[in-house]
């Protein structure tokens, strides 16, 4: 998806440096687009629907805006459409395709009702580039919202998990670091902060031989209490070293 993002916003540039105007139609309001057909066999977009999209806004060689490194966007598909927006050409698209589309600072200054972005001058031009990836309808009693609520969660924890799939990986790397410059307290707090996001026992493992080599038995034994009652059908494991260079995963249940 992101290749496809990259592939859309050089084609933008071209567009709009090569041959402005060729190609591209116009909105009422005056934005300058273009439409790139994906399947024909896409769902069309019509008043009332819930349009699932990704989008890139870009000014010279800056990224102004970027939606495919957080979350797609869902936006009610309107009839007339924001004056000077994308939406204007919404119902003339469909699933798969995408668009292209620039503003001007002159037109932004006369048409658009968010007035002109601080970071533009007079005679520059900004690009966004769009692709749509679904659209809800309403069907058998549901409102397409009701349809756009349930995919937008299904997203959001995707999300969630890619995110928390960062933080691991940071808080990971900072355990190691912490191990081999003999920073054993950073070490286990790191440990207990992994153990919190993440719930994973390989996490609270850790934690109890930390306890039992420092003898805090009294924290070891709670510990080991938590872990044992927790290990049920877990599949995480923890790392065990063979040789100097080598290591192997071993199963907590083990």
């Amino acid at each position: 998806m992101k290749k496809t993002a990259l592939l859309l916003t050089a084609l933008s540039i071209l567009m709009l440096n090569a041959c402005t105007n060729i190609g591209f139609n116009k909105t009422k309001s005056g934005l300058e687009y273009k439409i790139i057909s994906g399947s024909d066999k896409g769902d069309s977009l019509k008043h009332g629907d819930i349009v699932k999209f990704e989008y890139r806004i870009t000014f010279k060689d800056s990224m102004v805006m970027n939606s495919y490194d957080f979350m797609p966007v869902y936006d009610q598909v309107d009839s007339v459409g924001r004056f000077h927006d994308f939406s204007e050409f919404l119902t003339k698209m469909k699933v798969g395709d995408s668009a292209v589309s620039y503003q001007l600072y002159d037109t932004l200054e006369k048409n658009s009702q968010f007035g002109v972005p601080p970071y533009m001058k007079k005679g520059d031009k900004q690009q966004m580039t769009i692709k749509i990836t679904a659209v809800f309808k309403a069907k058998d009693g549901k409102l397409s919202r009701d349809f756009a609520i349930e995919d937008y969660n299904k997203e959001m924890d995707k999300y969630k998990a890619k995110e928390l799939a960062e933080i691991e990986k940071y808080l990971q790397l900072k355990a190691l670091l912490a191990q081999q410059f003999g920073r054993v307290e950073e070490e286990i707090d790191v440990y207990n902060k992994l153990y919190a996001k993440t719930n994973k026992l390989s996490y609270l493992y850790q934690i109890a031989a930390y306890q039992f080599a420092t003898e805090q038995m009294d924290r070891a034994s709670k510990t080991m209490v938590e872990l044992e009652s927790k290990m049920g059908n877990s599949t995480d494991s923890v790392d065990f070293m063979v040789s100097e260079t080598a290591k192997q995963k071993v199963p907590i249940r083990a």
